[in-house]
């Protein structure tokens, strides 16, 4: 389990780290957060579909709308939306028999609980590598508000076995260990782009004479 504070609201780190919205980094253009993440943990060939049902207006347009406005919208709005990640990603432990490489699709939903928490899971499968079909990747990601613009990230990882297989423990380690080092590193990527976006944002508010 990872727990990770940042200086925003849960709305504001979905629109910022998991919506469809473009993201740029070290001037370029990435189609959105994860995608920029995933570039840079080594992953390669990712596409992804957008969010479907699209997100809440009252989550996406928040800044254009007042609180009863929000809440309405969000009561009418399905509590589900969903997108799939597909990529390429570098098999860490080589060996004879072990590509360099393996695709993985990456399935993730998002649960729109209300305006003070979020709630994402996502199912990731590898193909093209022994033992692939023994197991998935699963990881929960809970954003709630803990006070004024300030929200916490609980991001629980985890692994489950579909078929038996005399090698679990050896992947349950290889797979927690790679998790929690990709974890780390996307979680201090979130904190930069966080960081990024007040001081936009400080730059934009006039300054009293």
């Amino acid at each position: 389990v990872i727990k990770a504070s940042f200086d925003c609201s849960c709305v504001r780190l979905y629109n910022l780290v998991f919506s469809d919205q473009p993201s740029e980094h070290r001037g370029k253009e990435f189609r959105n957060f994860l995608t920029w993440t995933k570039e840079s943990n080594g992953d390669t060939e990712i596409t992804n579909t957008q969010w479907s049902p699209p997100p809440p207006k009252s989550i996406v347009d928040c800044e254009e709308m007042n609180l009863e406005e929000r809440l309405k919208d969000l009561l009418k709005a399905p509590g589900k939306s969903s997108r799939v990640f597909n990529y390429t990603h570098p098999v860490k432990e080589q060996s004879m028999f072990v590509p360099k490489n393996c695709p993985i699709e990456e399935k993730q939903n998002m649960l729109w609980l209300g305006l003070d928490e979020l709630i994402m899971y996502s199912e990731s499968k590898s193909f093209k590598v022994p033992l692939s079909d023994c197991f998935v990747v699963r990881n929960s990601f809970t954003v709630r508000n803990i006070d004024t613009n300030k929200c916490e990230l609980i991001w629980k990882l985890g692994i489950e076995f579909v078929k038996s297989t005399m090698f679990k423990a050896k992947i349950t380690k290889s797979v927690q260990d790679e998790n929690l080092e990709i974890a780390q590193k996307v979680v201090s990527l979130m904190k930069a782009k966080v960081s990024e976006d007040l001081e936009t944002k400080n730059q934009i508010i006039p300054k009293a004479i």
